[in-house]
């Protein structure tokens, strides 16, 4: 089983069952490196716009725990969580969960732990507010090809 909500995460995670994910795996948006053209999002403290383009990295860190305390709620209190902050990462392996346990990813891009997710035996949620990435998850979950969307071809922040 694998499904994709498409959506701010801060709200999709409201409407999960307190600790009912026995693993969270992400690369959440970094900071200040690429512009995905979605429509700017209101935050807590009153700032608008998307995560991973604050004007500060100390806003960016406020977001992201302001992300990861919901994401705390929904994951067992035997779950674990995968955070990766850097270009690349390596599965394998339990990867955190048990056999047919739920994997979560909060900021699922193109669908790749639903992938590995898959084939490790687990189930996996994942959220995505692109509806670029969602096609493309949905697309590489049905074994179909896909092509990068547009906004990571034309719109990176940085050279």
């Amino acid at each position: 089983m694998e499904k994709i909500l498409t959506g701010d995460c801060r709200v999709l995670l409201r409407d999960l069952p307190a600790e009912s994910i026995n693993c969270v795996v992400t690369s959440p948006p970094y900071w200040n490196l690429r512009d995905y053209k979605i429509e700017p999002l209101l935050w807590e403290d009153g700032w608008r716009g998307v995560h991973g383009l604050e004007p500060t990295i100390e806003l960016y860190v406020r977001h992201s725990i302001e992300i990861f305390r919901e994401i705390r709620r929904v994951l067992r209190s035997d779950g674990t969580l995968w955070l990766n902050l850097g270009d690349s990462y390596a599965s394998g392996g339990r990867g955190g969960s048990p056999l047919h346990g739920i994997v979560l990813d909060p900021f699922a891009g193109a669908g790749t732990v639903a992938l590995v997710a898959r084939n490790l035996g687990r189930h996996c949620v994942l959220m995505e507010m692109n509806p670029e990435y969602v096609v493309m998850a949905e697309r590489r979950l049905a074994g179909l090809p896909v092509a990068p969307p547009i906004t990571e071809q034309a719109h990176a922040v940085l050279p």
